[in-house]
């Protein structure tokens, strides 16, 4: 038999009437009228070459067929009714699931604690595994689910179109130097590329370092390039360096000691994060939990 020839409306009757053995109380069942569920068991019996209910006194008793096909045909439509059911709200506080975010070092070092304290809070069953960001966005991955979500620099990612994406707000850059560097409060565009720089890798990867240097004017100091924020630091604090970082990560930073911020010049690039997921997904709560909670904790960052 064509599967394409049964109407799944014929389904819902006969199982209606393998409940009922009545054609008046399937209609009552289903708000449909005696007569459409009669003509629904007529095409059913035309379809299956069976009887399937005989009327016996003031009951209608199902062949063989019928009861064959009952069991079956009642699980397959409670099936399908769960599966096309609107799934359940993600619960976090009952969770026991596992979240991988690819991301960078900038994640990790300001958003990852605050985020770790407040699911440990309302969600303590829920795990989050960091990994780092190549630079680029591995689509397949995504699909997969062996990434559940990316987060990383809007400006250095090029995306597939295939997938979504959000921007998380604004962070901006800011200056680091050693307590002892004689530049006291502020540095003008000039004194800013006269400087000796230090750029971590996230930075490389954020902006074109000489394009910066060209925009302000004038030659620029030695470039340096390291690898972390923790080198980033130990390199600025020894040395007459400069490093040029968002702000929340400078802030964190100045916990080492023997480093304080400067205001930067005018004209530095803005700094914004995005997450990426892939639209097989968008309507999975869990993940959707996941995204509003990173963007309540770095508004509470930003705030």
């Amino acid at each position: 038999m064509n599967i394409r020839q049964v109407d799944l409306n014929l389904l819902v009757v006969f199982d209606a009437l393998m409940a009922s053995h009545s054609v008046t109380k399937a209609a009552d069942k289903l708000c449909l009228s005696q007569s459409a569920i009669s003509q629904a068991l007529k095409r059913l019996r035309q379809i299956l070459d069976d009887p399937l209910l005989v009327r016996s006194g003031n009951d209608m008793l199902p062949t063989a067929r019928a009861r064959a096909m009952a069991q079956p045909v009642s699980r397959i439509l409670r099936e399908l009714e769960q599966i096309l059911t609107s799934p359940e709200e993600f619960d976090p506080a009952s969770s026991k699931h596992r979240f991988v975010i690819q991301t960078s070092e900038y994640f990790e070092c300001v958003i990852a604690p605050l985020l770790f304290e407040k699911i440990g809070r309302i969600a303590p069953g829920i795990d989050i595994d960091l990994c780092y960001l190549d630079y680029e966005v591995n689509e397949n991955e995504l699909l997969n689910q062996e990434v559940d979500l990316v987060v990383g620099i809007d400006q250095c990612m090029s995306l597939p179109k295939r997938l979504m994406h959000e921007l998380l707000p604004k962070d901006t850059l800011t200056c680091m130097v050693a307590d002892n560097h004689p530049v006291q409060h502020s540095l003008s565009a000039r004194d800013y590329a006269c400087q000796r720089h230090v750029f971590d890798s996230l930075m490389l990867q954020f902006a074109d370092i000489e394009r910066w240097f060209a925009g302000l004017g004038g030659d620029h100091g030695r470039v340096l390039h390291v690898e972390s924020y923790t080198a980033v630091v130990n390199l600025v604090e020894r040395t007459g360096f400069v490093a040029t970082l968002p702000q929340l990560a400078a802030k964190q930073l100045l916990r080492f000691g023997g480093v304080r911020l400067l205001t930067p010049p005018p004209g530095l690039p803005e700094f914004r994060m995005k997450m990426i997921w892939h639209p097989l997904y968008s309507a999975d709560t869990s993940l959707q939990w996941l995204r509003n909670t990173i963007k309540q904790v770095y508004s509470e960052l930003l705030d």
